[in-house]
């Protein structure tokens, strides 16, 4: 079981019809100890990542697609109040 994993995970940014998608088919597992370097150019998307794997995306960014799974959970599946009290603010 990975302690993360993202599956088919894609971000766009504006409304459904003049969507721009920043982030296309996402895939990677992480196991519990392990470490991921992410490197890329200036607006490649190394911040959207991150913060669609937390949740802290600005009004006009929508995850379009795919899952993120902590723990064997679905963690989209969660509310916003529930991934706040559950997830982002343990240690």
């Amino acid at each position: 079981m990975a302690f993360l994993e993202l599956a088919g995970v894609c971000k766009g940014f504006g409304q459904a019809g003049s969507r721009t998608e920043v982030l296309r088919n996402i895939d990677l597992s992480l196991e519990e100890g392990e470490f991921l370097a992410i490197v890329g150019f200036s607006g490649s998307g190394k911040t959207s990542l991150a913060a669609s794997i937390m949740r802290l995306l600005p009004r006009n960014g929508r995850l379009v697609g795919g899952s993120i799974r902590l723990r064997d959970e679905d963690i989209g599946a969660l509310s916003d109040e529930e991934f706040r009290r559950r997830i982002r603010w343990t240690g």
